[in-house]
């Protein structure tokens, strides 16, 4: 009988030291992405064109249209609304000449949506990185009181096209893609 129980032990313990491994991997991973600067989970870029790599076929977005309908069919945490441009430059330093839509809830969610017209395809590129890092900084901020909201930045939604750029940080992401899509298609 004794030997049941030891083989039992022994099984149960090689079960959990394998769920440690796989912890430390997983979080090792995670360090490894915040140091490489790597917040974003999915970044959709189509395939090539005369524009450049990097950005999709469309060659006009109604911003305004694109907005509303993130709005209406995206599931968010909290409300979100429209930021005054001022405030929202402040936020985010995007080129002068780029039209920016900034939208966010109240300061415990990390919901937002950002929208960028840039003057060029060069523009909206740089916009981009000047979002991410935006995002990479509000993470970093929101991991040590609400890990959960972090985990949703890192799983933000971006997607250019053209001279245009959408992201999207919701737990609808699935979603959020179908509706952003359909507008950069």
């Amino acid at each position: 009988m004794d030997k049941k129980y030891v083989s039992r032990f022994f099984a149960v313990f090689l079960m959990g030291l394998f769920v440690v491994v796989v912890s430390i991997w997983a979080l090792a991973h995670s360090f490894l992405n915040i140091k490489s600067g790597r917040v974003l989970n999915q970044t959709v870029q189509g395939g090539n064109n005369s524009q450049g790599a990097g950005s999709m076929k469309n060659e006009t977005v109604d911003m305004d249209n694109l907005g509303d309908n993130v709005l209406s069919r995206v599931a968010f945490e909290t409300e979100i609304q429209l930021i005054d441009d001022s405030m929202a430059r402040g936020l985010i330093r995007v080129d002068d000449a780029s039209e920016l839509k900034l939208y966010m809830g109240s300061g415990n969610y990390s919901d937002l949506l950002i929208l960028i017209k840039a003057a060029s395809d060069d523009i909206a590129k740089a916009d981009q990185q000047i979002v991410e890092q935006y995002l990479i900084d509000m993470r970093e901020s929101f991991e040590s009181y609400m890990p959960e909201q972090a985990k949703k930045i890192s799983d933000a939604y971006i997607a250019r096209s053209g001279c245009y750029l959408a992201v999207c940080v919701t737990n609808d992401i699935d979603n959020a893609e179908k509706v952003i899509l359909a507008a950069f298609k």
